[in-house]
């Protein structure tokens, strides 16, 4: 019993030493916090939500539009005035009015996702960005997001200093390229 338990207190020991040595080169950044906490993103939020209402705004238009002509038809194949060709007519407008408000709709909800997409590409690269530039100063080796851990010692966490260093990135940026 006595050498098993020196066995696990040695292993345990092992473990310890073994894992000490690594936690100074791993570090964890909260993502959710980075979106929160820096001026960068909270701009690029701005800067989305304009755009998305912007985008919104003409889908609205469109929708009106094609809705108004839609009721209109709608009211003239109801009054039983027409012709039957003119009413066939009316009913191929009737459905192509249809198939072109659906077509706008799924048009811009691609436009809407391709932008979002794309803003979120160059919020990641200038993430990548600061990581690198912090890793290179401060000498750690791997990155992980912190809400994937099921424990971690706040201080591997590097979250202020990421924040702080991608709006240090994106000003420098902007001086470069007003």
């Amino acid at each position: 019993m006595k050498v098993l338990k020196s066995a696990l207190l040695g292993l345990s020991s092992a473990v310890v030493l073994s894992t000490a040595a690594p936690a100074a080169e791993l570090v964890c950044v909260n993502g959710d916090a980075l979106m929160e906490q820096t001026r960068y993103a909270q701009e690029l939020k701005k800067e989305v939500e304009a755009r998305v209402a912007e985008i919104q705004r003409r889908i609205e238009e469109q929708t009106e539009q094609i809705r108004e002509k839609l009721e209109t038809l709608q009211k003239e194949l109801e009054s039983g005035l027409l012709s039957e060709e003119v009413k066939r007519e009316k009913e191929q407008e009737f459905l192509r009015l249809q198939e072109e408000l659906r077509r706008y709709q799924v048009q811009y909800q691609q436009e809407v996702q391709q932008y979002l997409q794309q803003e979120f590409l160059k919020f990641n690269e200038l993430v990548k960005a600061a990581l690198k530039a912090l890793a290179q100063v401060e000498g750690f080796k791997a990155v992980v997001n912190c809400g994937d851990l099921l424990y971690y010692d706040p201080s591997i966490d590097i979250t202020e200093e990421v924040a702080k260093t991608i709006d240090q990135l994106a000003e420098q940026a902007k001086k470069e390229n007003p």
